[in-house]
């Protein structure tokens, strides 16, 4: 549910196609395409012929923290507030969910998440190291929605948190219903120091 290709200009490192390749060979029912503002990758994404589900999406940086877009046709602009930034996803007949929301240091939106009108909180995220716990623990306190997803900006790490569906076709219900389970863990240390040794050397080759 929150997969970055190469459409997240200078973060993101594989393709829609190695993405989507790397969910089938463990399993994977479907992939959530949720580039950092914008939606580039989608189309590339539907144009690899695969079983799986392709879910359009969207990471928008709001004003005050990450949004994760679900089910929307076209990118929400970024800096705006936070409830508008909900509102204008609703707008599209999509849902909310607060990406990472207690992890400050890539830009969470912190207790915001239990206030605002989401539909879900992402409980468990694949580049959480130390917070994973703390916000799964909140949502289940409050009874909030929860979804899980790998964060991966490599392929290699897809799939390392993952959310579990009755029914995927019916994804947006299932989140709202509050009808899903989240599993997995963080991925490696040395995986989160490749990813970020890799964007490092992409970033000074586009200066």
């Amino acid at each position: 549910m929150h997969i970055h290709t190469y459409y997240s200009y200078s973060d993101g490192l594989d393709s829609p196609k190695a993405m989507i390749r790397a969910a089938e060979r463990i399993g994977l029912s479907g992939i959530a395409i949720t580039d950092h503002n914008n939606m580039d990758g989608i189309e590339e994404a539907l144009a690899v012929k695969s079983s799986i589900l392709i879910i359009k999406g969207c990471e928008i940086s709001s004003k005050e923290g990450h949004i994760l877009a679900y089910g929307i046709e076209g990118p929400v602009s970024r800096g705006l507030p936070a409830s508008q930034t909900i509102g204008l996803i609703h707008k599209q007949g999509g849902i909310a969910v607060a990406a990472h929301p207690l992890d400050r240091f890539r830009k969470g939106i912190g207790e915001l998440a239990f206030s605002l009108p989401f539909d879900a909180v992402e409980a468990r995220n694949g580049h959480n190291i130390y917070s994973n716990g703390k916000t799964e623990a909140l949502c289940k306190e409050r009874n909030v929605p929860m979804i899980a997803g790998s964060d991966a900006h490599m392929a290699k790490e897809v799939g390392s948190c993952y959310t579990l569906f009755s029914d995927i076709d019916n994804f947006k219900d299932e989140i709202i219903s509050n009808r899903t389970v989240v599993k997995g863990h963080s991925v490696s240390p040395k995986d989160i120091m490749e990813k970020w040794v890799r964007t490092h050397i992409l970033r000074q080759g586009m200066r």
